[in-house]
């Protein structure tokens, strides 16, 4: 049987009109002999209301918190059932307990740990919609968790994966992907095809469209995704897996572009630590630390001036601003252990990705950036690079800028996508 997954944001269900249109748009897909779930988001807004709720109160409860803002998703699911029966279709809600969503017990950050479906496979086997709320599980002992904002997108991804879905469709407020920001560029251009691994690196290098962990789960169980926009007709984009056989999905041919999409992340901070001894496994508890607290890293860089009569190194790593005051408790907490003398601490970092399977076969992307942080006379504070992407740490106050001249450089936009020019702006080749 084909399982469809469809999930709804939260601005797609953000008032009863917005809700009705979308059971509409469930409907038109059943009525193409689909068998579909349904994903959805809180409301708009809702998420941050219950949020600032919790601000009253000085001290924190991780799973009271979960409790109250898991709320939001409940009252969307009765609304989509009720708009679905509108439209004539047979539908049922189940909160995340009664799927059952099983979940790791990391409050407000969990992890899912196993989905059966006999419960919903039921429903679908009696032509019932199964409607889900996103963003929210249950641990082992019954306790409700929540996976961070965005989370809607995990849920949706997991289900499909669970039920070996034939596709999972993420409805947005947006056309589809974007070469980048259209807050910072112009013209940016909607990417009709991607392959999941460029998406996973834009999704985790910043990119707000779809929730880094949802790409995660969709490269590593194979689920083809489309992002579509609920307000329109357009196409969106299509991310595959790799599985389909549609041959219109595939990316765009190496040679043609270097570059997919520049994407910009300003909310990071860099922690530098000074002089650490280099004998090995002098840093391990630092990061045991950091795996127990579930504090992700992005940019890891070790090294420094080592002497006979003192080895030491420095570290430099990057994280999320939201896990900014827990990582420098962690950190001075294990200062002796560790043996730095010195922590600088640096908030204001913005991280400008380049991502694109072009990376692999054009060799002149590194000069081109190069060339343009030179040019706008921005100083680099590090640098990684894999096959899909290269990333490069500047002040946030001059990233706009910066990403407005590499998409101008690497011809991204709309009107010089339509001339054909693919290749990096002549000016500026090697």
């Amino acid at each position: 049987m084909t399982y469809l997954v469809i999930k709804f944001g939260g601005t797609s269900v953000g008032s009863i009109e917005h809700i009705k249109a979308a059971a509409s748009r469930v409907a038109d897909l059943k009525s193409q002999g689909n068998k579909i779930v349904v994903v959805v988001s809180a409301m708009a807004g809702e998420t941050n209301r219950l949020s600032d709720l919790t601000k009253a109160f000085k001290t924190k409860n991780p799973k009271a918190y979960d409790t109250i803002v898991s709320t939001g998703e409940q009252v969307t699911t009765g609304l989509m059932v009720m708009a679905l029966q509108e439209q004539n279709v047979a539908a049922q809600s189940l909160q995340g307990w009664q799927v059952p969503l099983i979940t790791s017990p990391d409050f407000s950050k969990a992890r899912f740990e196993s989905v059966p479906v006999q419960n919903l496979t039921a429903l679908l086997d009696q032509d019932i919609i199964p409607v889900i709320p996103g963003f929210q599980g249950v641990t082992k002992d019954g306790e409700i968790t929540t996976f961070g904002r965005g989370g809607s997108d995990v849920t949706a991804v997991i289900l499909a994966a669970a039920l070996k879905a034939k596709a999972c469709h993420l409805y947005k407020d947006v056309p589809g992907i974007l070469s980048s920001d259209p807050n910072l560029v112009d013209n940016p251009q909607i990417l009709e095809h991607l392959g999941i691994e460029e998406m996973f690196e834009m999704s985790s290098q910043g990119a707000k469209v779809i929730h880094p962990r949802a790409i995660e789960a969709a490269l590593v169980h194979k689920v083809d995704l489309k992002i579509l926009p609920t307000f329109d007709t357009g196409k969106g984009t299509t991310i595959s897996s790799g599985t389909s056989s549609d041959t219109s999905s595939c990316t765009t041919p190496l040679e043609s572009q270097s570059i997919t999409g520049i994407v910009c992340n300003n909310d990071e901070i860099r922690i530098c630590l000074q002089n650490i001894p280099t004998s090995p496994g002098a840093t391990a508890c630092l990061f045991e630390a950091f795996a127990k607290a579930n504090i992700s890293l992005d940019m890891i860089l070790q090294g420094g001036a080592a002497t006979t009569d003192s080895p030491t190194q420095n570290l430099t790593f990057t994280l999320s601003e939201s896990d900014e005051k827990e990582a420098i408790s962690l950190t001075k907490g294990l200062q002796k252990t560790i043996g730095f003398t010195h922590m600088d601490i640096h908030p204001r970092i913005a991280k400008v990705s380049l991502v694109g399977a072009g990376l692999r076969g054009h060799a002149s992307v590194a000069h081109v950036l190069h060339k343009t942080l030179s040019d706008l006379g921005i100083s680099l504070y590090g640098m990684t690079t894999t096959e899909l992407k290269m990333s490069v740490l500047v002040s946030n106050e001059y990233a706009p800028q910066l990403v407005k001249a590499l998409h101008d450089n690497f011809n991204l936009t709309k009107q010089k996508r339509k001339e054909g020019n693919h290749a990096p702006s002549s000016t500026l080749s090697a």
